[in-house]
């Protein structure tokens, strides 16, 4: 006789970046004590792994979410977590004034990823051609392109663009090779250059701002939580 199977219930969100909505579920013992074994490590690539892999288990048609932008894995993980282990999470809050930490706590359902305005990875170079460029992924989580020179920037742009189009042709990578590529980015103006760098310095993130009340002074101010560390620490 077999044991009886536990139901797991089924859940829904969005892609932030897509706005695909997919089906996800818990995370289990099996894929929590993988979790604990990477924070345990204290190694930043472990964790990233462990985040990864609980995504691809737990999300419905998410093979590689190493692919995904690094807003969408965050958020997606919050979500999971959020499901897992409960909504609501205990965080400190720094006073403006005079430093202390307060504890507040928050419901991991009401954040959300805040698209910065007037930016987008459909980025227009003239009134007929633009291209399409992918958000960094894990695979770009150490790539700085205000630490990089201009040979490298070049190169990361480059290995960032999906499409090339105009009004009347949608070129994508299968379609032109790495040289015509960066010639295409290398004849760019200044000015259009400097609109690409832009989309690199005001990406989307999950952020949550939270108004308190200082325990000390008793000064109100304004707790803006930015990205998962801040919301899991």
């Amino acid at each position: 006789m077999s044991l009886p199977s536990l139901g797991i219930p089924k859940y829904q969100l969005t892609v932030p970046s897509t706005k695909k909505t997919v089906t996800y579920r818990p995370f289990l013992v099996k894929e929590q004590k993988v979790l604990f074994m990477a924070l345990e490590s204290n190694d930043e690539k472990q964790i990233l792994a462990a985040i990864c892999a609980t995504i691809e288990s737990c999300v419905d048609g998410i093979s590689n979410a190493y692919t995904m932008p690094m807003f969408d894995i965050e958020y997606i993980f919050t979500k999971i977590r959020s499901k897992s282990v409960g909504e609501v999470v205990d965080l400190k809050a720094r006073c403006s004034n005079c430093q202390t930490l307060n504890d507040i706590s928050m419901n991991l359902d009401d954040v959300e990823v805040i698209f910065p305005s007037g930016i987008s990875n459909k980025i227009m170079l003239t009134d007929k051609i633009g291209i399409i460029i992918r958000y960094p992924c894990p695979l770009d989580a150490n790539q700085n392109i205000s630490g990089m020179n201009v040979e490298q920037v070049i190169d990361f742009i480059c290995g960032s663009i999906e499409s090339v189009f105009d009004e009347n042709n949608v070129h994508t990578k299968k379609d032109f090779s790495d040289e015509e590529i960066r010639k295409f980015v290398e004849s760019m103006s200044s000015t259009q250059f400097e609109i690409v760098g832009k989309f690199y310095t005001n990406l989307p993130s999950m952020k949550k701002e939270v108004k308190c009340r200082c325990i000390k002074c008793g000064t109100e101010f304004l707790a803006t939580f930015t990205g998962m560390q801040d919301f899991f620490t």
